[in-house]
């Protein structure tokens, strides 16, 4: 059972998911480190270009959040000036002008970005029990366009199997039934079975028994009747 177990690791996790180790990354107790370290031990000698192109992919991916998020302001900010008053026209073209002044002495400074601030903080402690969703909701203020991207990341829904499955030493065959289930009879079994169940802690008190064949078999009968 561990060969072909193995074999289904390999097959899965042979190439890195960059967006994983992004996720890492957006984690304040672990950061770019532990992904070095990972890479270290999983890749050796080709740990360094995986590095790179986790941190390079990063920084495009939170570029692109800056010159999205910095238009929608820009367009907010032009239509509030738009309904200022005369006085406030002025005071806005004196501003900017300022605002191209401070580009011109700030131009050959490096100016570091929200990313480069996280990045360069004290880590988090490793021990502390962290939501990392409402660490990064509480950072809003300081880190906006940083937090915003974190959040997309992180909701990002991870895919699992049941562990029957995982160490199940038969082969996963599909019957007359589930080869033939059109889209909408998948996602009404999903959803009753998620209104039955609640959740695992409820399944495992109420001790749910759940015969699915016969279940697509009354949903059958129904689709068919309704048609």
């Amino acid at each position: 059972m561990a060969k072909p177990m193995q074999e289904k690791f390999d097959k899965y996790w042979a190439e890195y998911s960059t967006i994983l180790a992004i996720a890492v990354v957006l984690d304040p107790r672990y950061k770019l480190k532990i992904v070095e370290y990972a890479f270290i031990r999983l890749y050796g000698e080709d740990e360094k270009d995986k590095s790179v192109h986790v941190r390079d992919t990063l920084y495009e991916l939170f570029k692109e959040y800056m010159n999205h998020y910095s238009s929608i302001n820009l367009s907010a900010s032009t239509i509030l000036s738009e309904g200022s008053s005369a006085t406030c026209y002025k005071e806005y073209g004196f501003m900017k002008d300022y605002d191209a002044y401070e580009s011109q002495v700030f131009y050959t400074n490096e100016r570091k970005s929200q990313l480069d601030l996280y990045l360069e903080e004290p880590y988090v402690e490793r021990q502390t029990e962290l939501n990392v969703i409402a660490y990064w909701k509480s950072c809003e203020k300081r880190f906006p366009e940083l937090s915003l991207m974190a959040r997309d990341i992180l909701k990002i829904p991870i895919s699992t199997v049941a562990f029957e499955a995982a160490f199940s030493g038969g082969r996963r065959l599909l019957n007359q039934y589930h080869s033939s289930l059109a889209p909408k009879m998948v996602e009404a079994l999903i959803c009753t079975r998620d209104w039955l169940f609640g959740s695992e802690d409820k399944a495992e008190k109420d001790d749910v028994n759940i015969d699915l064949e016969v279940d697509i078999s009354n949903f059958e009968s129904i689709s068919l009747q309704s048609d």
